[in-house]
């Protein structure tokens, strides 16, 4: 499994994205175990606080375009033929629900942002309650070179740095390091890379 779930004694869950090889970016199959990680998190009353991290480089690099594309537009055809609403464990909605979008959940959530994060990543990042970036995190919302809308990026960012920044941001794709971020306003601390 590359989306880890881990609870301790102090009622805290750390849920960490394992998939190097791809950047911590995610297909339908990540999609689905990350959101089956905050549905655990919500249904379990035990569980206070989780707090969400990636390995290696990145903290999580959002769809895999290469895989997920494909998967999601032939998924989206059967769910339609079969009229249903979830097949095989994978639903519609996995990868907002992934990332917190859209999602009914009442605990807080800290992203530990040990690297880069991209697309749905940062979605995940700006929809937590706290963020904290190693010195090597960076932020970058690079939907628009992707030809993609940046619905989620578009909703939380004016509410953490004003309409203003969250254009520029979206639009014209910076990349921000953790202390810029951090000077932004959507970061809440920056810590040695140890430390995180």
């Amino acid at each position: 499994m590359a989306v880890h779930y881990e609870r301790d004694s102090e009622h805290v869950v750390l849920v960490t994205i394992d998939r190097p090889e791809a950047r911590n970016s995610a297909d339908m199959e990540h999609f689905k175990l990350l959101r089956e990680c905050w549905d655990r998190f919500r249904d379990d009353d035990t569980a206070w606080v989780a707090i969400v991290t990636g390995v290696g480089e990145s903290f999580f690099s959002g769809a895999d375009l290469k895989t997920y594309v494909p998967e999601i537009t032939k998924f989206q055809r059967e769910i339609a033929e079969q009229g249903k609403t979830e097949i095989n464990g994978y639903r519609l909605d996995d990868g907002t629900k992934a990332v917190l979008r859209n999602y009914p959940l009442d605990k807080p959530v800290i992203a530990a942002v040990n690297g880069v994060t991209r697309g749905a990543g940062n979605n995940m990042a700006f929809a937590a309650d706290f963020r904290i970036a190693s010195e090597r995190a960076e932020f970058g919302c690079n939907f628009v070179e992707r030809g993609l809308m940046a619905e989620a990026s578009a909703y939380y960012l004016p509410r953490l740095v004003g309409m203003a920044k969250a254009k520029e941001m979206i639009l014209l794709n910076p990349v921000y390091t953790a202390e810029e971020a951090k000077a932004h306003g959507f970061v809440t601390e920056v810590v040695a890379d140890d430390a995180l």
